[in-house]
C-alpha cells in the first residue's frame, strides 16, 4: 500500500514519499539444477549445481533530489533487469593414512543486479562474490573431534550511475573448533571464530572480530542421562555486531554493541536415557 498511496508525513519536509497507482504486479522466474555422487567404499564424492532467477516488472525506487531546496522525493516504478544467479561445486574425501582425515573443499560464485532510478537516470547495481571454502575434520568416538573451517571471499559492488560508489574488498573466516575427552565422562569443548573484512574504496580501514568460546562438561550414569556443564562465551570480550552491505547505490557498514562475555552453568537431564539409567541404580 505504501508504494501505491503512502501516508503523508509532515515531520520531515526534506524527504517526501509519493505513490504510483499505475504500478503493475511483479513476477519471478527461477531455474535450478544440482547433481551429486558418493562412493561408500572410498567415502568420497562431489556435488555441483546452480540457481538462477529474474524478476519481471520489478517494483523499484525512483529517487529525485532538488539541489536548490535539498528536498529528496522517493517514488516507485516498474522496471526490468533484476536477476540473481548462484553456481557451486564441492568435493569431499577421507584420507585414511592421516587418521581418517575428512577433506571438503568447495567453490561458489554469485551475482545479482538490482535496478533503480536516480534523478531519472537508470542505475544498475551489480554485485559479485567469489568464494572458496575448506573444511578439515577428524574424530575418534569418545576420544576427540577436531575441525578447521576456512573461507575466502572477494566481493565486488559496482553501480552504473555513481561509479565512485564502487566497492571491492576481500574477507575471510577461520574457525578451529573441537572437543577432547579428558576422561570417559569429562569433556572439554573449544571454539574460535575469526572474521576479517578488508578495506575498500568506501572504507579506508579493515576490521577484524575474534570470538573464543570454551566449556567443560561432566556426564553421569551409564547412559549419560545427566550432564553438568560450565562454559564461557566470548572469553576475551571482543564480540561486536558488524555488517557490511549495499542497497542500490548506497553502501553501509554497521558496527554496534551486542552481548559480549558471559558465563553459563547448565544442568541437562535427558528424560529418555536418564530415567533408564537412574532406575538401574
Amino acid at each position: 500500500m505504501a508504494q501505491i498511496q503512502p501516508l503523508a508525513q509532515n515531520t520531515d519536509p526534506l524527504n517526501v514519499y509519493i505513490g504510483n497507482q499505475d504500478l503493475k504486479p511483479s513476477y519471478n522466474n527461477s531455474l535450478s539444477f544440482n547433481v551429486s555422487k558418493f562412493d561408500l567404499v572410498t567415502f568420497s564424492g562431489f556435488y555441483a549445481g546452480f540457481f538462477g532467477s529474474n524478476q519481471l516488472n520489478a517494483i523499484t525506487t525512483n529517487t529525485t533530489t532538488d539541489l536548490e531546496t535539498g528536498t529528496t522525493t522517493y517514488g516507485y516504478i516498474n522496471a526490468n533487469g533484476n536477476y540473481n544467479g548462484y553456481v557451486y561445486a564441492g568435493y569431499f574425501m577421507k584420507i585414511k593414512s592421516l587418521n581418517d582425515l575428512n577433506v571438503r573443499p568447495s567453490i561458489s560464485y554469485s551475482q545479482n543486479r538490482i535496478v533503480n532510478f536516480i534523478n531519472s537516470a537508470r542505475n544498475n547495481s551489480l554485485n559479485r562474490s567469489y568464494n572458496f571454502n575448506l573444511n578439515l575434520n577428524m574424530d575418534k568416538e569418545k576420544k576427540y573431534y577436531l575441525s578447521l573451517d576456512g573461507s575466502l571471499s572477494y566481493n565486488q559492488n559496482k553501480t552504473s550511475v555513481q561509479s565512485q560508489n564502487d566497492n571491492n574488498y576481500f574477507s575471510y573466516n577461520v574457525n578451529p573448533n573441537g572437543n577432547v575427552y579428558i576422561t570417559k565422562t569429562l569433556k572439554l569443548d573449544v571454539d574460535y571464530n575469526f572474521n576479517y573484512y578488508g578495506k575498500s574504496q568506501a572504507f579506508s580501514s579493515a576490521y577484524t572480530i575474534g570470538i573464543f568460546n570454551a566449556s567443560i562438561s561432566k556426564t553421569f550414569f551409564e547412559n549419560e542421562g545427566l550432564v553438568l556443564r560450565a562454559g564461557v562465551n566470548d572469553l576475551f570480550n571482543k564480540n561486536l555486531n558488524f555488517q557490511r552491505m549495499n542497497s542500490g547505490n548506497q553502501i553501509y557498514q554497521v558496527l554496534n554493541s551486542t552481548i559480549k562475555r558471559y558465563f553459563m552453568f547448565s544442568v541437562i537431564w535427558n528424560f529418555k536415557t536418564g530415567m533408564a539409567s537412574a532406575s538401574k541404580k
